[in-house]
């Protein structure tokens, strides 16, 4: 099943935002997770009408000073500061638990991560709107 649990250190300014949550799966499912996680997120099929946008989002990401803080295996994207963006496309939440996987929040997150979670250390970038929605569907890419 799924549960959910709180952050149970003060943490900053959104400590009571924070949430977890802790799946248990069967040992043959988590032993395929660890394993999908620990290879390379795939990338959109070539086919796919979001590929060519998401193409535009990892050359947003790698120009726009995100690499600084955030690591994507398989890219020059190996920060230590901010958390591991891998396999976020993958993840049910974002923004420490706060909002859904969604790409209306992703690009609410991308916008002005601040105005969602206070206190936040990730900067408001300004990136374009354009540059937004890429970059969104890059990072949902990354499964």
């Amino acid at each position: 099943g799924t549960f959910i649990g709180q952050c149970a250190e003060f943490c900053g300014l959104s400590h009571a935002l924070m949430k977890l949550e802790v799946v248990v799966d069967s040992p043959a499912d988590f032993d395929s997770w660890v394993g999908q996680q620990g290879s390379p997120a795939g990338s959109l099929e070539a086919g796919d009408p979001l590929a060519a946008l998401a193409d535009e989002g990892k050359d947003v990401l790698m120009r726009s000073g995100c690499i600084a803080c955030h690591r994507i295996d398989g890219t020059s994207a190996q920060g230590l500061l901010g958390p591991d963006l891998s396999h976020v496309g993958s993840r049910r939440k974002i923004a420490a638990g706060i909002l859904d996987n969604t790409p209306e929040n992703m690009e609410r997150w991308l916008r002005d991560p601040t105005a969602i979670k206070p206190g936040a250390l990730m900067p408001n970038l300004q990136l374009a709107e354009e540059d937004v929605r890429s970059l969104a569907a890059y990072l949902l890419s990354l499964q």
